[in-house]
């Protein structure tokens, strides 16, 4: 059933605006905020209303989805939704430190304001077809009345328990992508400078211990003649998720392997990659191989 309450969607990117773009599809009243003006142009044909400042919407929105890179972004919002409400709920779905979430949860609560964190995996294309998966924790009285509004924007909606518990999934997940994600790009490299058809090799590995969705997925588009040269999930934002992982192993610890892959990332980056498409680094690891500069334009 389309939603009726007014729901505030802060963050205005490629998800966010998806998100405010499906909700809206829905029937769902959305008011939408972005710092950024240009961020406007990703809501063209959307019946998203538009909110004047993040001030109005705090006041006008009692659920508010945020969908920002940082933390403290996120820590602001909340800071103007305190001072203009006292009641409520706040959804974290951008991908942020587990900690950072109990802490703003704390601050909430002391506000008469649920905290939810609800960061998603998908992309851009399955938001707008609300075909998100979606990790939920935090207050339960609060997922149970949020979760009709969820449920138009997931096709598997997951409650993790105590806040923090779905940003650290988010955290593994990521880690685990990113690491799949630089193995298939250096063993499609290797499987090329070997010579062997890719066509062939996608057979054997897909009926093999090696099989993953990543490779499947990465090696569909470059059967297709896909170039990798979108711009859907820059490498900074793996950069950014990596960083968050490292930062919270346990003290003294160290992730190795995930220490390795975001170095990788990091040298990608530094050959103008930053805001291309996640599996530039495919053509990326070509060009290791075979000694040929990449294509950062």
């Amino acid at each position: 059933m389309p939603q009726t309450r007014p729901v505030g969607v802060v963050g205005l990117g490629a998800m966010g605006s998806a998100i405010a773009c499906c909700l809206a599809a829905a029937g769902t009243s959305v008011a939408a905020y972005d710092i950024n003006p240009d961020a406007w142009e990703r809501l063209a044909g959307s019946a998203a209303g538009r909110a004047d400042d993040m001030e109005s919407l705090a006041r006008t929105c009692p659920v508010i989805l945020t969908v920002v890179d940082s933390d403290a972004s996120l820590a602001e919002i909340v800071g103007v939704i305190r001072a203009h409400r006292n009641d409520g709920i706040v959804v974290a779905m951008g991908t942020h430190a587990p900690q950072t979430c109990r802490e703003l949860a704390a601050s909430t609560a002391s506000s008469g304001i649920a905290f939810l964190d609800a960061p998603v995996s998908g992309g851009r294309e399955r938001a707008l077809r609300g075909e998100l998966s979606i990790m939920v924790s935090g207050d339960p009285e609060a997922w149970q009345a949020l979760s009709p509004t969820l449920e138009l924007l997931a096709a598997r909606l997951f409650y993790l328990g105590a806040v923090g518990n779905a940003e650290g999934a988010k955290l593994v997940n990521n880690l685990l992508t990113s690491v799949n994600l630089l193995a298939v790009a250096e063993g499609i490299a290797l499987a090329e400078h070997l010579g062997l058809d890719l066509s062939d090799l996608a057979t054997v590995i897909m009926a093999s211990s090696g099989a993953s969705r990543r490779f499947e997925e990465t090696l569909t588009r470059i059967l297709a003649g896909d170039d990798m040269s979108g711009t859907r999930a820059g490498l900074k934002v793996l950069d950014k998720d990596l960083s968050l992982a490292l930062d919270n192993a346990p003290d003294g610890q160290k992730l190795a392997v995930t220490g390795l892959t975001r170095a990788l990332i990091r040298q990608a980056m530094a050959d103008g990659l930053a805001d291309r498409d996640i599996e530039i680094v495919v053509p990326w690891m070509r060009s290791r191989l075979s000694g040929a500069e990449p294509d950062g334009s």
